[in-house]
C-alpha cells in the first residue's frame, strides 16, 4: 500500500491541471473564509460533496417551498445554470448531521469524503453503463471543515494538529481518487475553515478572555459550561489555521503556486480594539450590513452563503 505521501504525491501529478489560485479578492466576508478556485473554462456541471452546509435538497422539495433557503452550492449552479449532482448529506430538521472528511480521523459515523466520493465512482460508472458520456466541463467543490475543526477542538494541541495532518491527506487522496475516475484532469475548489471568530460580530467590541466568553450562538450553548477557560474555543482557533496552512501547502503539490498571506489570522490572537479605529470601523459595517449573518457560531448563515455564491461566480467569469 502506497504511503499518504505517496498517494498525494500521484495525485498531484494527476492532476496537473488542477488549479488553486489565489484568493479571491473580491470576497466580501471581512476575511471570514479564503477561496481557492479552479479556474477554465465555465463549467456546465458542479459535483458537490460536503458536509450537510452543502448539500442541495430533491427538486421536488425546492418545487414546494418548504426546503432550506438555498446554500452556496445551489445558488452557484444556479447563477451558472449548470446542471448539480450533490453528493452531500441532507440534514434533517433536527440539526445538522456532522458530516466531515474521515469518520476514521474524527471518530464518528457520518456519510463522509470516503463514502461521498464512493457514490459519485458509482453514479458515474452507472451513467456510463447506460450510454452516458461524462460532463468534461465539470467543476468538483468540496466544503468541508466546520465539523471537523468542532470535533478537533475537544483534543488537546497535539492531537488536533495530527488531526488536522491526517484529515488533510485524505481529503487530497479522495481529490485523487476523483481524478483516477475522470478523464480528464479535474477542476476543483476548496473554500479553507471558517473562523470562528470572524463569525461572531462581537468580535467587533470584545477583546482578551471576555471574547472568548461571550460568543453567540451554538458555541455558547453548547460548549460554554465546559469551557468557561476558553480553551476549546482556542484549539477551535489552532486547528482552523492549522488546516488553512495545510492547504497551502497540499496546493503548492497540485499546482505548485502559493496564494496570498491569510490576513485573517492575527486578528484572533490579540484584543482587536488594538487594530485600530479603521479596522474596527470596517468590522462594525459587517456587522451593520448583515454580513456575519449565521446561524451559530461556526456555520454559515444564508446571506453568506449567496456572497460565497456571487464571489465564485464573478471570479469564473
Amino acid at each position: 500500500m502506497a504511503k499518504k505521501d505517496e498517494v498525494v504525491e500521484k495525485a498531484g501529478l494527476v492532476c496537473l491541471n488542477v488549479r488553486l489560485l489565489r484568493i479571491v479578492p473580491q470576497i466580501k466576508l471581512g476575511c471570514v473564509f479564503d477561496v481557492y478556485l479552479a479556474i477554465g473554462l465555465l463549467p456546465n456541471r458542479i459535483v458537490i460533496f460536503g458536509d450537510e452546509s452543502s448539500a442541495i435538497p430533491s427538486a421536488d422539495t425546492r418545487r414546494r417551498g418548504n426546503g432550506p433557503s438555498p446554500n452556496w452550492a445551489a445558488s452557484l449552479c444556479q447563477n451558472l445554470y449548470a446542471s448539480c449532482d450533490s453528493f452531500a448529506p441532507l440534514a434533517s430538521a433536527q440539526g445538522f448531521v456532522g458530516s466531515v472528511i474521515d469518520n476514521v480521523v474524527s471518530n464518528t459515523s457520518s456519510p463522509d469524503l470516503r463514502d461521498q466520493v464512493d457514490r459519485w465512482i458509482e453514479f458515474e460508472m452507472k451513467a456510463r453503463n447506460n450510454g452516458f458520456g461524462p460532463e468534461r466541463s465539470s467543476l468538483f467543490a468540496l466544503l468541508f471543515g466546520t465539523n471537523d475543526m468542532w470535533k478537533f477542538s475537544y483534543m488537546d494541541r497535539k492531537d488536533a494538529s495530527s488531526a488536522v495532518e491526517a484529515s488533510l491527506d485524505s481529503m487530497f487522496d479522495h481529490i485523487g481518487r476523483v481524478a483516477r475516475h475522470w478523464a480528464n484532469p479535474p477542476q476543483v475548489l476548496v473554500p479553507t475553515a471558517i473562523d470562528v471568530y470572524a463569525l461572531s460580530g462581537k468580535v467587533c467590541a470584545l477583546g482578551g478572555h471576555a471574547l472568548m466568553l461571550k460568543l453567540a450562538g451554538r458555541w455558547t450553548k453548547y460548549r460554554l459550561q465546559n469551557d468557561t477557560a476558553g480553551e476549546a474555543l482556542k484549539t477551535s482557533v489552532f486547528t482552523r489555521r492549522k488546516w488553512n496552512e495545510g492547504l497551502e501547502k497540499k496546493g503548492k503539490i497540485l499546482e505548485g503556486r502559493k496564494s496570498d498571506a491569510l490576513g485573517c489570522w492575527p486578528v484572533v490572537y490579540g484584543n482587536p480594539e488594538k487594530r485600530g479605529e479603521r479596522w474596527l470601523a470596517r468590522c462594525q459595517r459587517h456587522m451593520f450590513e448583515g454580513k456575519w449573518d449565521t446561524v451559530d457560531s461556526m456555520h454559515l448563515g444564508a446571506r453568506e452563503h449567496e456572497i460565497m455564491a456571487e464571489e465564485a461566480v464573478k471570479y469564473l467569469l
